[in-house]
């Protein structure tokens, strides 16, 4: 925290270090907020285990054991407590998706909540969260592709227009964070890339959706972050290889109540944090939230194979 550069943000700004010194206030224990906030973490992953067993009870248990929902989960940072808005989240939409309950306060509160806490938090979840809730409601009385398809024609063309308004913040915002790497952490950095222009920007989304996706992929032992998450990319890319062989891919090409909104959000998270994240470590991370969109994904599938939701 010493080391604090000084073209981030101060110390008293972080939201962290604003909880961690309401709780020492009450206690003043290091150990009892470790407790505290991994107590926090295992809640948010029991509330997603609940959500997810009443899909795919096998999958689900993927929570409770993937290793990097268990390790960022289990410090002292904003992912163990942001994870819990983030299930509470995923459930509402779930139960209103399976159940084809009303719209109540009761339920609009919990959204309203939940986005608001993730934008505090994780703005890059919540973000992507809200385009979940737009691309449900807006396909949810839909069952024609051709509306998928401009959707997603809408999608590109707000996308571009919303990047073009503020690409002067999303170029400083990359170049702020590669600054910051180079002088801290210049052993993990896996690109430097700046964008000059809006159409080296342009260029550069297809590689940082890859980015959002895939990496970090390096096999190494001398980082079990960096393995960890090696490991976990290389067994979506199989997923995905298996899912498509399996011709899976028609039903989430299809009108679903869930999946085209859950892939739409992927889609959406892993260009955002491509975009903005240069360093392997960061973006291990910032992969906790992909990962639980992920996971959800695959259980919708299976529960769509097992049921009319599909």
């Amino acid at each position: 925290w010493e080391n604090e550069s000084t073209f981030l943000w101060f110390n008293s700004h972080r939201l962290i270090v604003v909880v961690i010194s309401l709780i020492l206030m009450v206690a003043d224990s290091y150990y009892i907020v470790c407790a505290l906030f991994s107590i926090a973490g295992l809640i948010g992953q029991w509330l997603l285990y609940r959500t997810f067993s009443g899909l795919c009870p096998p999958l689900a248990l993927l929570i409770l054991f993937f290793p990097s929902i268990n390790l960022w989960t289990g410090g002292i940072l904003k992912e163990s407590i942001a994870i819990i808005p983030e299930a509470f989240l995923l459930s509402a939409l779930t139960e209103f998706a399976i159940a084809r309950s009303k719209i109540t306060i009761k339920w609009l509160l919990t959204i309203s909540i939940c986005i608001f806490l993730l934008l505090i938090l994780r703005p890059f979840a919540a973000i992507s969260m809200i385009v979940f809730l737009i691309s449900f409601f807006l396909t949810w009385k839909k069952n024609s592709k051709k509306f998928v398809g401009l959707m997603l024609c809408g999608y590109v063309v707000v996308g571009m227009g919303i990047s073009f308004l503020f690409f002067d913040n999303i170029r400083e915002a990359r170049e702020v964070f590669v600054r910051h790497s180079i002088i801290e952490r210049s052993g993990s950095l896996y690109s430097t890339r700046i964008f000059n222009s809006y159409d080296e920007f342009l260029m550069f989304i297809p590689v940082a959706i890859f980015n959002g996706i895939f990496r970090p992929c390096e096999l190494t032992l001398d980082n079990p972050v960096r393995l960890f998450s090696t490991i976990e990319n290389l067994g979506f890319l199989l997923l995905i290889t298996v899912l498509v062989l399996k011709g899976v891919y028609r039903k989430v090409l299809s009108i679903n109540a869930l999946i085209f909104p859950c892939v739409m959000a992927l889609l959406c998270y892993a260009c955002i944090i491509g975009i903005l994240i240069s360093v392997e470590g960061a973006l291990a991370r910032f992969k906790l939230f992909f990962w639980i969109l992920a996971i959800y994904l695959v259980c919708i599938i299976e529960y769509g194979n097992k049921s009319k939701l599909a």
